[in-house]
């Protein structure tokens, strides 16, 4: 009897969790978070914790909801539906420090279940999430034309371009600023989708720094959430999608009374092509304004010394878009690989800064030679004309080495390494021959024995490892748990064919068959008893962190909605993939 009530508790998964923060700041509210999974009654009774000394409980709410999944395991659609009920304590610390929150304990129906303690660390200084300034400035610079809409004038979102009629591959600095009413913290947001472009993400402050303004005699706290540098790939008219935040709004005390979802406006770039009239023939896609230096190798050069040319393009454009040019050279210089070395960086005018080329040389013979002007043309989007710039000519003179020998005839020949230039004639070979002796031969002598001692040996290897493999291979769940990390490497390759190929529904369902199966191997969980709750489960007594775990539920959710529902529009593949990838990763070096 025992053994069947423990089958069936475990079979509803039942169980209580609690969800806080690790840190936060003295004199921040913050929310402990109880979560009861599939009761057996329906109404449970919540005993919250005893109180701590120095930590000042501000109520408690609840809420219930309910979850439908679908998984499929072994070919079988399996839905399941879980009934969740949570209650929220709201806390504030008085002072710095470590405080532990006692377990707490849910009576549902005939069986009490206990929550593990929470340890919060509180650090000194306060928290500067969009505070509420005292005195507010009027709006001026980039909130000067803003337009309140009607339907929500406390709290909207605005998407701003600072040009919206560029030339292709022109920069353009794309920023979203938050305008609120309220005191209020984010939660989650979805950036808005640049197709066409080429994006660069901009330095932003690791706190959200917050101004109060007045827009129409009304105070507002003005944020800028996000900051993009995007450059045009396409012509004609692109849109970019709106920006999307979830915030928690908070009353006057500090308690937090709802979530509000708030969404920007969208934009719509008009890219113009670049004229065909007056193009150079240099032109490998430079938009921007820049120039070109050159700089010489230092001291004197010889005969099979190598020596290093550098080319500079500087200036402000879309650096890392265009070809940079190549030097001529003399026939007889050796050229090896070149180095490219970026230094630039990206500001709201675009990519600033310069790009250094290093051309590796090897002169071959002496004389007077030079590497004749090198052209580099752009297009600027200022004046609306194509430039050129070009750098001087550069005379270089080639001594002869050391390692010299003079011909009769009077000429100067130089010894070098036997190499093959050009498929000519090379140099006579002056070292000494290794010589073999008459009649003897392989068969009989040492070697010969050697070899088939060496031969026995590495069949007594091959033989032993053979049998060490097919021994581990036995206890299949070990070695399918070593075999984990290389299967779901194979499986995400297959998802990254897919997703370059555009091929959406595969490459969901790849990514979602490789965390399953991943975890499944990993945690040596058989296919028909593999869902969340048995993967949140084995993860939590592996003592993997409480993030890393909502992190894989959130994939396999995001995979396997993205393949049911009728849009999987607002599922990056590529995020999806590199969260995956790191997530797989990491998981390795946890379990």
């Amino acid at each position: 009897m025992l053994l069947a009530s423990a089958q069936i508790w475990a079979q509803s998964g039942r169980k209580l969790y609690v969800d806080a923060p690790r840190v936060v700041m003295t004199g921040e509210s913050f929310q402990v978070k109880y979560i009861l999974k599939n009761p057996d009654s329906k109404n449970p009774r919540f005993i919250p914790p005893q109180d701590v000394k120095g930590l000042n409980s501000y109520g408690m709410s609840s809420y219930s909801s309910s979850q439908s999944s679908v998984t499929i395991i072994n070919g079988r659609l399996k839905s399941t539906t879980t009934y969740t009920i949570t209650w929220i304590l709201t806390y504030v610390a008085n002072k710095p420090g470590t405080y532990t929150i006692p377990p707490a304990k849910v009576i549902d129906g005939n069986s009490t279940l206990t929550s593990s303690a929470v340890t919060i660390t509180v650090e000194g200084e306060p928290n500067n999430n969009l505070p509420k300034p005292k005195n507010p400035v009027v709006t001026g610079g980039q909130d000067e034309n803003v337009v309140i809409p009607s339907q929500n004038s406390k709290l909207f979102l605005r998407l701003w371009a600072s040009k919206k009629d560029v030339y292709l591959g022109e920069p353009i600095y794309v920023y979203a600023r938050l305008y609120s009413a309220y005191r209020l913290s984010l939660d989650d947001m979805e950036p808005a989708k640049y197709q066409g472009f080429w994006v660069q993400d901009l330095k932003m402050p690791s706190r959200i720094q917050a101004d109060q303004v007045v827009i129409n005699g009304r105070e507002y706290l003005a944020a800028t959430v996000d900051k993009k540098l995007i450059f045009p790939q396409q012509t004609g008219k692109l849109k970019i999608t709106p920006y999307k935040l979830t915030c928690t709004i908070y009353d006057d005390w500090g308690f937090p009374y709802g979530q509000k979802d708030v969404v920007s406006n969208p934009l719509v770039i008009r890219v113009k092509p670049l004229p065909e009239e007056g193009k150079p023939s240099s032109f490998s896609g430079a938009v921007g304004d820049f120039k070109i230096d050159i700089v010489p190798p230092k001291g004197n050069i010889s005969v099979d010394q190598a020596i290093t040319v550098k080319l500079i393009i500087s200036g402000t454009g879309n650096f890392g878009l265009f070809d940079i040019p190549q030097l001529k050279v003399p026939n007889s210089f050796e050229a090896l690989d070149p180095k490219t070395i970026p230094h630039y960086e990206a500001t709201p005018d675009g990519l600033s800064g310069k790009v250094e080329k290093q051309f590796i040389y090897i002169p071959r013979s002496r004389g007077n030679f030079e590497i004749p002007p090198v052209e580099f043309s752009f297009f600027n989007p200022h004046t609306g004309k194509y430039e050129m710039v070009r750098t001087p000519a550069i005379k270089l003179s080639v001594n002869g080495s050391s390692d010299t020998t003079t011909a009769s005839g009077g000429y100067t020949v130089y010894k070098t390494d036997v190499t093959q230039i050009g498929n000519d004639i090379n140099y006579i070979f002056t070292s000494p021959f290794k010589l073999t002796r008459r009649n003897s031969y392989f068969a009989g002598s040492l070697w010969h024995y050697l070899a088939y001692i060496i031969a026995i040996l590495v069949f007594a290897v091959i033989v032993y490892l053979r049998r060490q493999q097919i021994k581990e291979m036995a206890d299949i769940r070990r070695y399918r748990a070593r075999q984990a990390g290389k299967v779901s490497a194979r499986r995400l390759k297959t998802a990254l064919k897919y997703m370059r190929s555009g091929k959406k529904d595969e490459f969901y369902q790849e990514i979602s068959q490789a965390l399953w199966q991943y975890l499944g191997d990993k945690l040596g969980i058989d296919a028909a008893l593999l869902t969340r709750d048995s993967v949140r489960e084995k993860l939590a007594e592996r003592g993997v962190d409480a993030s890393v775990i909502d992190e894989v539920i959130r994939i396999l959710d995001e995979s396997e909605f993205a393949r049911y529902a009728q849009s999987s529009g607002d599922v990056s593949m590529e995020n999806l993939y590199s969260r995956t990838r790191k997530l797989i990763d990491k998981l390795e070096t946890l379990i």
